[in-house]
């Protein structure tokens, strides 16, 4: 199977000063960016694939530490590359693949503290995952993924080669549902996410930790006088209450939420 095609993608962006107003520069890009995918199947539950991807992404925004804060880049058209495996045993599927996206890489020149997009960035990593139903009315989804992200271009090949900040090396999840067998109506959720540490500067100095999150939920659907379905929703995200930083570019970092309930209805008209 092979498949083809070419998209077109606009990106208009206007920045402001925040204390008058004024417009302090704004762009309109765009661009067609192509795709192509081929799968052929030796067998009929194994699937090997292969594609390549362009895409329009908008540009970086200068962080508060660089002397041009706040100045927005023009958008940049990344390239992406993946070629992988998909095997079918039936109740559960399997996937793995390896893949490779270049782009523009945005950074501090140490000798101005002026942030430019100046560089590239090069991830590389496999992914696995796991989906599928194990027994009736008992539902997994899981995958692990390994990226190395490198500083393939620097300005005067400083940093070059080191790990890109805010990139997250290794991540697994494993989410599972759980349809009771005495209250159908009734389905139990369960979602665990282990993150490695990951560089949060360009000299790779400075990492945050590693971090576990284990989310609890459950959904309720029964149905009105009229035969609408209404379905209730309540999620315990973070339930062990478990104290972490999110990397997020360039020495910036954000405390990850803490234990939050959440609950919401879903109705059918």
């Amino acid at each position: 199977q092979l498949t083809a095609g070419v998209r077109f993608q606009q990106i208009k962006q206007t920045n402001f000063n925040l204390t008058t107003g004024a417009v302090t520069g704004s762009y309109d890009e765009s661009a067609f960016t192509p795709m192509a995918g081929l799968v052929v199947k030796p067998w009929q539950q194994v699937s090997l694939y292969a594609n390549y991807i362009e895409g329009l992404q908008q540009g970086a925004t200068a962080p508060l530490t660089a002397a041009n804060a706040g100045e927005v880049f023009s958008p940049f058209v990344s390239k992406g590359y993946e070629a992988g495996v998909k095997v079918d045993f039936g109740r559960l599927a399997t996937t793995l693949a390896v893949f490779q996206i270049t782009q523009p890489s945005a950074f501090i020149n140490p000798a101005t503290n002026v942030f430019g997009v100046d560089g590239e960035q090069r991830n590389r990593g496999v992914e696995f995952s796991v989906f599928g139903e194990v027994m009736e009315g008992l539902r997994l989804l899981g995958g692990t993924s390994y990226i190395d992200a490198e500083l393939t271009k620097t300005q005067g090949g400083v940093n070059q080669g080191n790990t890109a900040p805010g990139a997250l090396p290794f991540q697994l999840i494993l989410y599972g549902e759980w349809d009771l067998p005495f209250l159908k109506a009734l389905t139990l959720t369960s979602r665990v996410t282990h993150a490695s540490s990951q560089y949060i500067n360009l000299a790779n100095t400075q990492k945050i930790r590693d971090w576990t999150q284990w989310d609890l939920g459950a959904r309720y659907r029964f149905e009105r006088a009229n035969g609408k379905p209404i379905t209730i929703r309540a999620f315990l995200d973070n339930a062990l209450d478990t104290n972490a930083w999110a990397g997020s570019f360039l020495n910036q970092i954000m405390a990850r939420d803490p234990r939050t309930f959440l609950l919401s209805a879903t109705f059918d008209f």
